[in-house]
């Protein structure tokens, strides 16, 4: 993690003394009433979970906990110009993504806890709409930040590894709000844009069933992602 965050602090600043040197590229591309592009970047989630109500009188499942996992996605960009200061746009992607929670289990038979883990892959279908604020154009660069939602639908929970009755049962689809900023740098043929984005899912996606031991402890699992992507538009 660390060493990924110095690399990408690298490349912004590296992004930017190269973008303060550059003259008034693409001229043209603000008068675009739409574009496209690509996106592509890393991401890092976890679950925020809520125990169940009657988890403080449970015997068997002592304590939970909530690491995250790094994850990656590749797609597109649709850009349409609403205002000169508002755009609107839609990134279809398919995202990987992985999370951890963890059990602290007594077992009566040998009178000692042991730890449960779990560590969940996701698969994600993900289809953002996001609404863009833009500062104005400073020679070749330029500052947005960007709000919306975002719809998810999660392949992996088909697998059979997923449906297994020892894993805690996931929902399939999440919806989340999204908040983020960015930057756009303008070359000659392109326009990069390294930005970073804050998910906050809204639905449970635990699936209940009380037959199984973890999720009887749980209440609600909510997803939550930092992404860091780089958006090449034309």
């Amino acid at each position: 993690m660390k060493k990924s965050f110095f690399f990408c602090l690298n490349l912004f600043f590296l992004l930017l003394f190269s973008g303060a040197k550059a003259q008034f590229n693409q001229l043209d591309h603000d008068r675009k009433q739409y574009y496209f592009g690509i996106n592509g970047g890393v991401n890092n989630s976890r679950f925020r979970y809520f125990p169940a109500k009657d988890f403080i009188t449970n015997d068997t499942v002592l304590q939970m906990t909530t690491t995250s996992g790094i994850g990656a996605h590749i797609g597109l960009l649709f850009n349409y110009r609403l205002t000169k200061r508002f755009d609107a746009r839609i990134l279809p992607a398919i995202v990987f993504g992985e999370k951890n929670l963890q059990f602290r289990v007594h077992d009566f038979g040998l009178k000692k806890d042991s730890i449960a883990r779990f560590n969940i892959q996701n698969i994600y279908i993900d289809i953002p709409f996001q609404f863009k604020l833009k500062s104005d154009r400073v020679s070749d660069f330029r500052f947005y930040m960007l709000g919306g939602g975002k719809y998810a639908y999660d392949l992996a929970s088909l697998s059979k590894s997923r449906k297994a009755d020892k894993l805690i049962r996931l929902t399939p689809n999440d919806f989340a709000l999204e908040l983020g900023f960015g930057f756009e740098f303008y070359f000659p043929l392109f326009i990069l844009a390294p930005e970073v984005k804050i998910s906050q899912g809204m639905m449970n996606v635990l699936s209940p069933d009380k037959n199984l031991i973890f999720s009887r402890s749980l209440d609600a699992l909510k997803s939550r992602t930092i992404t860091f992507s780089l958006l090449i538009e034309g």
